[in-house]
């Protein structure tokens, strides 16, 4: 996870040096078309790891291969109607709405030819990657994503010597290295899992059922690509692709720090589905709650240091940065605080299975920032209020998760709130008391802004650890500190 996030944000700013502020923002908004038309891969993948999950929490290895099979059945459809929606739809926006210079039209088209191959690729990988994580060899999973960022590290280089059109090498680079974790992903599966051989043994009733779990999800996928992409898109329509690459930026530096506590959720996810499926609530209770409070601790670290320090961070890191690139990664961070509260109650939900009423009620919720961040930016806001909107949506979530989640299985609002939200707001107060007061005392200068970091990490670490943890946690990483110390 370090070298992620390290890969991460050396390469933005590698890549936004090559490419420079108008091409960056190009290749996002661009890339966003591709992926506002490939809502039904992403409803997909969460029925996919959810029956995945269930299979093997019930022991059922011929069932596991018979969801396999079908899932893999399903995805090459999907990526046949991604090809075909954005080589059609895509093209269209891309011809007709796109605010982007007319000289760097033709390059864009490339861009958006294979930023599709680069998609249909990563739906391919849907049912390798969800045996991986169902099966919880996370060591694998993390050798991969390594991997995955050498080669974006290997791009960065390339962009730093090739002579052709830096913006279509690019285009074409990304695209290689999906394909090239597809084929390790097909090669490991196929030789480490039984259930993951390739077989005609699917069923209409199997696809029937995963269909009908992901169908539910499918109003999720498109109000949060419509708060991803579409307000991209928003904002190349009013602002143009200076502020595209700005908020580029921004999603990139919150992709980076989120990085981690996405892992550590990914470890954490097939467990909440197999205690579900073996009938064990209070431990899946117990687990939920605990990794919810963890994920934010582990988030807060990361966050608090870039949230008092974002200007001379962005100096440091970037050769040329974009106006209001600060105000989005403080606000993306702020708002993946917020979210990552009452994350781990969706996978509840999964577990549940009867995900409509779940579905329709957040979803809703999330589609709403789409017609409010259009409504603000006519208005005359300025770009950075969409993330605002996030922010305020995101919180009227915790609340809307809890109701629904008591209704699944009969969760307490008292006991979220006491496990979760209490210790999460203490430790939040005690972590800022110190940078705060630092931070309105001594002038800003380069050295006040390294000591800031430092403060801030050491200020949330200790915060966690003596208001934010049990008796017991605390007593688990000291011997584990103690362990590690012996080794």
């Amino acid at each position: 996870m370090v070298v992620l996030m390290l890969v991460t944000l050396y390469t933005s700013r590698v890549v936004l040096d090559q490419l420079g502020v108008v091409d960056f923002g190009v290749y996002n908004v661009v890339g966003g078309i591709v992926a506002m038309l490939s809502f039904l891969n992403s409803s997909m993948t969460n029925a996919v790891q959810r029956f995945f999950s269930f299979a093997i929490g019930e022991g059922d290895s011929e069932k596991l291969n018979r969801y396999f099979n079908v899932s893999l059945a399903a995805h090459v459809m999907i990526a046949v109607v991604v090809i075909i929606l954005t080589e059609v739809l895509g093209v269209w926006y891309l011809e007709n709405y796109i605010n982007i210079p007319a000289e760097r039209m033709d390059t864009a088209r490339w861009v958006l030819h294979f930023s599709i191959l680069s998609t249909v690729f990563f739906i391919l990988q849907v049912p390798f990657n969800s045996m991986i994580i169902a099966k919880e060899q996370m060591s694998i999973y993390a050798y991969l994503s390594i991997f995955d960022g050498i080669l974006r590290l290997v791009i960065a280089y390339m962009l730093t010597i090739t002579i052709w059109d830096k913006l279509k090498a690019y285009a074409v680079m990304m695209a290689v290295v999906p394909m090239i974790v597809l084929i390790i992903y097909y090669v490991y599966c196929r030789r480490a899992f039984a259930e993951s051989r390739i077989r005609n043994n699917g069923s209409w009733s199997i696809l029937r059922e995963i269909t009908g779990f992901a169908s539910w999800n499918v109003f999720g996928e498109i109000s949060w690509l419509l708060t991803d992409q579409g307000v991209n898109l928003l904002i190349n329509y009013f602002y143009g692709p200076a502020i595209n690459a700005a908020r580029a930026i921004g999603l990139q530096v919150n992709l980076a720090v989120n990085k981690f506590v996405q892992n550590f959720q990914v470890a954490v996810n097939p467990q909440v589905i197999k205690l579900y499926a073996a009938g064990d609530l209070d431990a899946m209770k117990r687990l939920v709650f605990q990794a919810s409070r963890l994920s934010f601790y582990l988030l807060m670290v990361l966050s608090l240091p870039l949230l008092f320090a974002m200007e001379d961070v962005l100096a440091l890191w970037l050769k040329e940065v974009p106006a209001k690139t600060a105000v989005f990664c403080r606000l993306f961070l702020i708002c993946t605080l917020i979210q990552i509260i009452p994350n781990l109650l969706a996978q509840i939900a999964r577990g549940y299975g009867k995900i409509r009423k779940y579905t329709t009620m957040v979803s809703s919720t999330i589609f709403l920032i789409f017609p409010a961040s259009f409504l603000a930016l006519y208005l005359g806001a300025s770009p950075e209020i969409t993330v605002v909107v996030a922010i305020i949506a995101q919180t009227s979530l915790i609340f809307i998760r809890m109701y629904l989640i008591k209704g699944m299985i009969g969760m307490r609002y008292m006991e979220f709130t006491a496990e979760v939200i209490w210790p999460i707001l203490k430790v939040t107060v005690a972590a800022l008391i110190v940078p705060t007061l630092l931070s309105v005392t001594l002038e800003s200068s380069l050295l006040v802004s390294f000591s800031m970091i430092v403060v801030s990490v050491l200020s949330a670490l200790i915060a966690s650890y003596f208001v934010g943890m049990t008796q017991s946690e605390r007593n688990y990483i000291l011997d584990s500190v103690k362990r590690r110390i012996k080794i």
